[in-house]
């Protein structure tokens, strides 16, 4: 069944990974409006994460705006009336030169990014896993927009979550938004066995 629109409700149920985890909270050292289109007062907020497998490894990659050293999942917001899926593989090609078509939903992240006295924020992460061919190497679509791409086992997605987390104070808010989801996906990965039969 592929989903025709990004409602949750009709999306949860397709999840690949159960039970489902759900992130209900996330406190946020930062004001409301340095997460931008994320703040507070607006409606709920949505994007797609994607795990781009090959060899036991996912893809991470590093904009140009990021600290030395710092890389995330392939990530990308949600157009609107644009289906999880296709912002998926959308965001793929834009970010890493694949062209996927069909891509696994692992399962749905909510959020409630919540400032000390300002009110919480909803938010939602699709996430996606899609195997990419062996011999191509990524690049970027936009050019400028990615600094630098990193293979990592998918055991080692704890470990970055934690990097996320510790970041210096002034990347210290979206830190702690982007780790939330890894733990998820690392054991979602690795309980149902995905990295070989995900299909891209």
């Amino acid at each position: 069944m592929q989903p025709s629109h990004y409602d949750l409700e009709v999306l949860r149920p397709l999840s690949l990974f159960q039970p489902e985890v759900r992130v209900l909270q996330v406190t946020l050292e930062a004001e409301p409006v340095q997460l931008g289109r994320v703040g507070r007062g607006r409606r709920r907020e949505a994007e797609v994460l994607l795990a781009l497998s090959r060899a036991g490894e996912v893809l991470l990659v590093r904009r140009t705006q990021y600290p030395p050293g710092v890389f995330r999942l392939p990530t990308g917001g949600i157009e609107t009336g644009e289906a999880p899926a296709a912002a998926a593989c959308r965001e793929a090609y834009e970010e890493t030169g694949y062209r996927i078509s069909a891509p696994r939903l692992l399962g749905i992240v909510d959020y409630a990014m919540c400032w000390p006295g300002a009110g919480c924020a909803p938010f939602v992460s699709y996430i996606f896993v899609a195997a990419v061919p062996a011999g191509q190497e990524p690049y970027s679509a936009n050019a400028g927009e990615v600094a630098a791409y990193r293979w990592l086992p998918v055991t080692a997605l704890g470990e970055l979550a934690a990097q996320l987390r510790h970041l210096p104070p002034d990347w210290a808010y979206w830190g702690r938004f982007r780790a939330a989801a890894y733990d998820f996906i690392r054991c979602g990965i690795m309980e149902l066995d995905l990295l070989d039969s995900a299909q891209g």
